[in-house]
């Protein structure tokens, strides 16, 4: 975190993706290649470039122009792929809206449309909540159909692919894993999408339904919270919630989502990724009302997992049995302690969702062998 490396890769990112005046340090020719292998590790080179243009006149940003060439066709290649998701995602939408499915766009891609350049928001997958049950198996039948190879990562998700786009459908907005937080709480989201108006945004040339500021900044805190617990966060998820913060903060219900919080008991684990905001991003505690800083939490060590970008490694628990064996052995031990270890670290930040995170994840993975 201390390296200028990374200051100077988080200055362009802060630049690019909020449009705010930061001053770099200056560097070798090396040492700019390494900022611009960082945003390729972060799917973040696009942003880099903005924040590039942005503080291109500053004396200290000596760039050669070959990183500069790299950077331009990554923003080029990302605004390519941004253009081909969002049109499979409306023509999804017209699909299920004539199955009546009543389709909610969620994730990086409604989200995208807050950023300086949507086109340079990160949205490799397609997410879409289904409310009501009804309707959501017929968008999954409807899947089926058309695409087969349907993939359920639990009851409540379904996964698949079609015209070359990566889709999730969402059953539940939220999955606890600690399921007497979650059937109550469930309750209290459906009440919320009755009794508040449809929210639009402005994808492409249609309007597509989304979720409202309240909900949408609460989904993404309390995936945070979740991916903390079990797999780790990356920075694009810190961006999205800086650019939701900044950008449609003023619509924001705190008082609404302070209540949520504190029914989930996830108030520690809040104010833990406002610290990350912070450390990252540079944010001031005024700008993060979710968080409450009564005590400092250290942030060091998830801040050097972030930067190294280890949420994507595998940290996927497997487990075996022998052909004449009755006992089941641990395919991947590293990742088994991996999860003790995570588990009893944020136990202090969120108790009854940590060790319920922790519990499921071995269910899941021993319900993988064979009978």
């Amino acid at each position: 975190m201390n390296s200028i490396i990374t200051r100077n890769y988080l200055r362009l990112l802060r630049a690019g993706c909020f449009g705010t005046d930061e001053a770099v340090e200056p560097m070798s020719a090396w040492k700019w290649g390494q900022v611009v292998e960082l945003s390729a590790l972060h799917h973040t080179t696009a942003l880099i470039y903005d924040g590039y243009r942005r503080c291109s006149d500053q004396f200290f940003l000596k760039m050669p122009q070959r990183l500069v060439t790299i950077m331009e066709n990554g923003a080029k290649a990302a605004e390519q792929a941004y253009a081909e998701t969002v049109a499979v995602a409306l023509q999804l939408h017209e699909r299920l809206s004539l199955q009546q499915c009543r389709p909610i766009l969620t994730g990086a891609l409604s989200y995208s449309v807050n950023y300086p350049v949507a086109a340079h928001c990160h949205a490799p997958r397609i997410h879409v909540f289904l409310p009501y049950e009804t309707q959501g198996k017929k968008a999954d039948d409807w899947a089926d159909y058309t695409c087969g190879n349907l993939r359920f990562d639990d009851k409540h998700t379904t996964a698949y692919e079609w015209l070359g786009a990566s889709i999730m459908h969402h059953h539940r907005l939220l999955q606890l894993s600690n399921r007497l937080l979650g059937h109550g709480f469930q309750g209290v989201l459906e009440q919320e999408l009755r009794e508040s108006r449809t929210h639009t945004i402005l994808l492409g040339n249609q309007q597509l339904e989304t979720l409202s500021p309240t909900l949408a900044l609460f989904h993404l805190l309390f995936r945070l919270s979740q991916d903390l617990l079990s797999k780790g966060i990356t920075l694009p998820d810190l961006l999205h919630l800086g650019i939701l913060l900044r950008q449609t903060g003023d619509r924001v219900d705190f008082v609404k989502l302070q209540s949520w919080s504190d029914r989930l008991k996830m108030q520690r684990m809040l104010t833990l990724i406002g610290q990350l905001m912070i450390d990252l991003l540079a944010f001031e505690q005024d700008e993060l009302p979710f968080a409450t800083f009564d005590q400092s939490f250290d942030t060091q060590r998830i801040v050097q997992e972030i930067l190294l970008s280890q949420a994507d490694a595998d940290h996927r628990m497997t487990f075996s049995q022998g052909d004449n064996s009755i006992f089941v052995h641990a395919g991947n031990k590293r990742a088994v302690m991996w999860h003790v270890r995570r588990s009893a670290r944020f136990m202090k930040y969120y108790p009854s969702e940590s060790l319920a995170s922790f519990f499921s994840s071995f269910a899941r993975s021993i319900t993988d062998i064979e009978e």
